[in-house]
């Protein structure tokens, strides 16, 4: 399960560094979290994953559709949301990529 943890990490990696496809990854990020049921054991981790995965759900690119509904955001926020799960996960002991923003 450590590997699937791992993986997800390195997804919040990629949409934090690499912005030419931060849509895409970032709904594969969601996906995946979803689509995994998570053990017993690292039950914290799991869950964070999973309220991020919520939280990433509200990314949107497209300024005017943003306007469109105020509960949608951009950019910034998205790397704040990455950059404070990363320090989150950093508390839990958690091994991150390396390289991980800030």
């Amino acid at each position: 399960m450590e590997q699937k943890i791992q993986a997800l990490l390195n997804l919040l990696l990629i949409i934090r560094k690499d912005p030419s496809n931060r849509k895409a990854t970032v709904w594969k990020f969601i996906r995946k979290v979803q689509e995994t049921d998570p053990p017993s054991e690292d039950n914290a981790v799991w869950e964070l994953l999973g309220d991020l995965s919520v939280d990433l759900d509200y990314y949107e690119p497209n300024e005017k559709y943003r306007r469109e509904d105020a509960s949608f955001y951009g950019e910034e926020r998205l790397e704040e949301l990455i950059d404070q799960a990363f320090a989150r996960f950093q508390a839990l002991g958690v091994q991150l990529p390396h390289d991980p923003v800030k």
